[in-house]
């Protein structure tokens, strides 16, 4: 298997010790111009979770490349949501989205991982 990473070239580079649950940064160098992106940077607040961010763009990217598999697949749905609430508080960590899929997928059948829609 092979994978390749993107960023659009908006990445960031923070130091190890930046806290994941408490690390805000300013909305003003945020990037907010698709629309693709989830709420977070247009709801009014000064200061965005870049974490929650990234989970957030990734959960709309599953939705919009994902969300017809939903009733074949129906763990799907509330990855999707989980990643992607509007409540950013609420909203998935990677790990947890991450946790969530790797629990749902051990349960499947083989066949229906290899089901082809």
């Amino acid at each position: 298997m092979k994978y390749a990473l993107f960023d659009f070239d908006l990445a960031l580079m923070l130091p190890a010790s930046t806290p994941r649950a408490s690390c805000r940064l300013p909305r003003k160098g945020g990037f907010f111009a698709s629309l693709d992106a989830p709420p977070d940077l247009r709801q009014g607040e000064f200061e965005y979770e870049p974490f929650a961010f990234d989970v957030g763009c990734l959960g709309t990217m599953f939705s919009t490349f994902f969300q017809h598999l939903t009733p074949i697949a129906p763990m799907l749905a509330p990855l999707m949501d989980g990643m992607v609430t509007w409540d950013v508080r609420a909203r998935f960590t990677a790990e947890q989205a991450l946790q969530f899929f790797e629990q749902h997928v051990s349960g499947l059948d083989e066949n229906m991982l290899y089901a082809i829609p």
